[in-house]
């Protein structure tokens, strides 16, 4: 609170606010207003890691807006040539800004372009809690151990528009309602039983509950490594 009211006491010292936020001590390298922006010094940190042999892992966050952008590209490359710990976690929550995915992006499954750089990725269900702990710690320790970069893309839902400006015009109340099934927030898991849109297509939380559904799907993912898109059958860890 101190940061966002401006004041010497923040963890920026008042001169960063709701879109700089930065905390040396907890590692945390911060928000940034220019979107994509931290991509390049994800990059340098991992760079960083590698050259002091440090058991570290560079965990870089963005949305599916950012994936359309030169320093997305350029830094997975970097990252991959230097084979650099880096985890790319893209949350795909469908509209960068107002625009939907498939209409600004040419691959709207965006795990597929890591595929262009010859690095392991993966699409997980971004609204089931579980799985995405699981898969991610997955991913993390394998960087951890290799020292080679990898992706994630998880697949969600944004309910509210893009920022309190938004008027969220450009979707249904029906759309919303879909995905509300599947909110993590409703319910263990991800909700109550019944038709969830998963990725391009429409996917099902089994009736029983939400336990019954990561089983279901935990394992399972579509993936790409070496360049060729693979599906991920279940049961299969490696």
């Amino acid at each position: 609170m101190a940061e966002l009211f401006g004041k010497e006491t923040g963890t920026s010292h008042g001169r960063g606010g709701s879109m700089h936020l930065v905390d040396y001590s907890r590692r945390f390298m911060g928000g940034y207003g220019i979107v994509g922006g931290h991509l390049p010094l994800a990059v340098g940190g991992a760079w960083a890691v590698k050259y002091r042999k440090q058991p570290d892992v560079i965990f870089c966050m963005f949305g599916d807006g950012a994936t359309n952008i030169g320093a997305f590209h350029e830094s997975l490359n970097m990252a991959k040539v230097f084979d650099l710990p880096v985890v790319w976690f893209c949350v795909n929550n469908r509209y960068g800004m107002g625009t939907p995915v498939e209409k600004a992006s040419a691959v709207a499954d965006i795990y597929k372009r890591a595929c262009a750089y010859d690095m392991e990725s993966i699409q997980i269900d971004g609204m089931n809690l579980r799985e995405v702990m699981l898969r991610t710690s997955e991913i993390v320790e394998k960087t951890r151990k290799d020292s080679v970069p990898r992706f994630i893309e998880a697949l969600c839902y944004r309910f509210r528009g893009h920022s309190v400006v938004d008027p969220d015009k450009y979707r249904s109340a029906e759309d919303k309602e879909k995905y509300r099934k599947a909110d993590p927030l409703q319910g263990p898991l991800g909700g109550r039983p019944g038709q969830v849109p998963l990725g391009r297509g429409q996917g099902e939380v089994p009736q029983g509950g939400p336990d019954r559904r990561l089983r279901a799907r935990a394992g399972k993912g579509r993936t790409c490594r070496r360049g060729l898109l693979q599906e991920r059958p279940a049961g299969d860890r490696r």
